[in-house]
């Protein structure tokens, strides 16, 4: 009876598929940039982005990258120049696609950053409330079940407002650049229809967080209805543009 490989620690590349929020992935076990920062988070000051030390950490995982990409190249028998490179990006760098896609999903993350302004007081008035019910202990109620399920919705709608925003607008530069760039036409849509499902699971988790929001905050129906109306035509127009960024397997994560 042969013996079992034992399972690589890391999953190559698998920090290219997600949403970037550490604190909610199963994976930071697998994955290797997640290893690297854990081995050396830094002081306090490296955590602040107002001070100097944070920028030279910064540069420091720049060029700790660009070694990795550098030493992968070579086990594949690339040569990069990469000061080449970064001179023809900035020389071929595109604005910004502007689609009625991209701006629905601006003016989505425009209206969020203004409910969470206009509701503060709110959100202040709810955890009061459900402070005092758990000081009170009544029977039959959930108070601090319900703080953390709202605030759990408040935390993905505003993880994930902007972020529909950039892996949308990345999704369709890409859609547009590579289908003059590539002849293989699946390797064609491979990185734009990745962008693309990223956003499409951000929108799912949001409309489940509004949804969620709808039922402690009755009050705030017609907003959140709105939020609902906008995430569901960024759905739709998304999985019309990208047909098959949904069916794509995430190394890691799906497979």
């Amino acid at each position: 009876m042969g013996t079992r490989k034992p399972r690589k620690r890391f999953i190559p590349g698998i920090y290219n598929f997600c949403d970037r929020w550490c604190e909610r992935c199963r994976f930071t076990a697998r994955c290797r940039i997640f290893d690297m920062e854990e081995r050396d988070p830094g002081s306090p000051e490296e955590q602040d982005l107002r001070n100097a030390a944070f920028w030279k950490k910064l540069g420091r995982i720049f060029a700790r990258t660009k070694r990795m990409l550098l030493r992968h190249a070579k086990k594949q028998g690339i040569e990069l120049d990469l000061d080449a490179i970064k001179q023809e990006s900035k020389r071929t760098k595109p604005c910004r696609r502007q689609t009625p896609l991209t701006l629905e999903a601006e003016r989505y993350a425009k209206a969020v950053a203004a409910y969470m302004k206009e509701k503060q007081p709110d959100f202040l008035e709810k955890r009061d409330t459900l402070e005092g019910l758990a000081n009170a202990d009544i029977p039959g109620t959930d108070p601090l079940g319900q703080a953390v399920r709202i605030n759990d919705a408040l935390e993905v709608v505003l993880w994930y407002h902007l972020f529909i925003v950039v892996k949308l607008s990345r999704a369709l530069k890409l859609q547009g650049d590579e289908g003059d760039a590539l002849d293989d036409e699946e390797f064609e849509r491979w990185d734009a229809n990745v962008s693309a499902k990223l956003a499409l699971l951000a929108i799912d988790r949001s409309i489940q967080a509004w949804a969620a929001l709808r039922k402690d905050f009755p009050e705030h129906d017609d907003t959140v209805l709105d939020m609902l109306l906008s995430l569901g035509r960024l759905r739709r127009e998304s999985e019309a543009a990208f047909p098959v960024a949904r069916a794509f397997k995430r190394p890691g994560f799906e497979e």
